[in-house]
Order: structure tokens, then sequence, then C-alpha cells
């Protein structure tokens, strides 16, 4: 009985302000006023969600916020359709399947310190399956570093994959998994994994599945190149790019293919 009583008399407390005598208006205004302007969500009758918006940011894109990179698991926190606001903004958008994101390293030409400008080789440790996206990934190491990189068609446990942003007077011979500016390849090449801008990592050609095979014409320092999508696209040279080679036309050449997306 006693229980039932105090839950009556909490439920009839409210968030309002509390009677005041008529000498207490003028003053009490002002401070009214004041906190508003200073904690505007303290005025509203409710305060539900009021740790919402706090709570999502501190949870969403958890790898976007990290500065040292790593080739640890990284969680995902699930929306469940619902904004930085906490409402739901898209519907039909549940937990889902709990997903661990890996870190791509789509800048294939990132220097070690103190090796600038040199071709280095690293070997792939493990290809496996990604939740987060279409293509498999590959785990290379070099030197003093692993990353994650998109696989391509053909790649085993093992191989040698070199990386190098010059280029010479004459086209390299490149192997699958190589990567190197468009301008270094010779002509007809098939390649994924390429870059918009100079050093800024691959853009382009990344799913699985897809790869390009470039009819290329050199028009001063400039690859004349024709997409799907845009008929004439004039590309720079400099541009790193992933070299695939398979002799089977398979529909499922360049970046390897994820059976189970």
């Amino acid at each position: 009985m006693a229980v039932a009583s105090l839950s009556r008399a909490l439920r009839s407390l409210s968030l309002s302000w509390p009677a005041l005598l008529p000498t207490q208006t003028a003053g009490h205004t002002v401070l009214r006023s004041q906190t508003s302007s200073m904690f505007p969500s303290l005025t509203c009758s409710g305060w539900r969600g009021f740790l919402t918006t706090t709570c999502l940011e501190q949870n969403r894109n958890a790898w976007k916020q990290r500065e040292k990179y790593t080739i640890r698991p990284i969680g995902m926190k699930k929306t469940g359709g619902r904004d930085h606001s906490g409402r739901v903004r898209t519907h039909g958008i549940g937990g889902g399947h709990k997903q661990r994101y890996r870190w791509i390293d789509f800048q294939r030409l990132r220097y070690e310190p103190g090796r600038e400008e040199q071709t280095f080789e690293e070997r792939v440790m493990e290809v496996r399956y990604d939740p987060c996206r279409s293509a498999e990934i590959a785990l290379v190491a070099g030197g003093k570093r692993k990353r994650w990189i998109i696989a391509t068609e053909n790649m085993q446990v093992g191989d040698l994959i070199k990386t190098s942003g010059t280029i010479g007077r004459m086209a390299v011979s490149a192997k699958e998994g190589d990567s190197f500016p468009l301008g270094a390849l010779p002509v007809g090449t098939l390649v994924n994994n390429l870059e918009l801008y100079p050093g800024k990592g691959a853009t382009y050609i990344r799913a699985a599945g897809n790869l390009y095979h470039c009819p290329l014409t050199l028009i001063l320092s400039v690859l004349q190149v024709t997409f799907t999508t845009v008929p004439l696209t004039l590309i720079p040279i400099w541009l790193q790019v992933t070299f695939t080679l398979s002799p089977n036309p398979d529909p499922y050449l360049g970046c390897r293919y994820n059976l189970y997306h």
C-alpha cells in the first residue's frame, strides 16, 4: 500500500516551474530567461532522448575516429535506421548480423620512413572473407608493417607483390597483384583499384568482379580512356592502379569475388 502511494506521488510530479509569490515573479522571470538561453534542453516538458545524441555519436563510425592504423577488426555499432538525434529516419532496418570492420589501405604507394621513392615488396600472409564488402581482402606484410588490401582473383598466400611509383621509358612486366602508375603499364593491361587523385588511394574498380581493359592512347602525359559510363575521359598517367591478369574470360575477374557476401 505504501509503495502504491509513493508511486502515485512520484507520477504527480512535473518538470514545471514552482508557484511563486507576486513579489518574486519579476526576478524569477529574468533568471528563467537566462537559464533557458544557457540550457535550452532544461525547459522542455519531457527529457526523452536527452542523452541519445551523445551516445550515438560515440558509437558511430568508430574506425573513422582512429588516428593510428591497425589490422585488428574494429567493432561496428548498428544504427537501426536512426540518425544522430535518435529518431528513426529509415524504417525496416533492424540490428542485422554483428560485423567487424577491417581497415583497408587503399593507398598502395605508401612508403616507409627512410625508403621514399624506392620499389618495395610485400608478402601475402592471409586471404579472407570481409563482411563489409563484396571482394575478398588480403593481409600483406613488408618491412615493419602489416596492412589489409583488396585481393585480386588469383592471389594466394605466400605471393610476393611489388609496388612502385616510377614511370620508366619502357613498359614494365608486372604480375598479378603488383601496383604501378598507369603510364608504366603496357597498352591493354587489365587493372583495378584505380585512383581518382594521385596519392589519395583507390576510388574506382574496387568491387568484386570489376576490372578495366585499358585501350590507352598517350597524349601529352594524359591517358585517353573510354569508360562505360563516360565516353571519353582524360586521366593522368601517374595514377596508381593494381595489375590484374587471368587467362580465363570469367565474369568475376579483377577483385577476388566473395562467395559468401
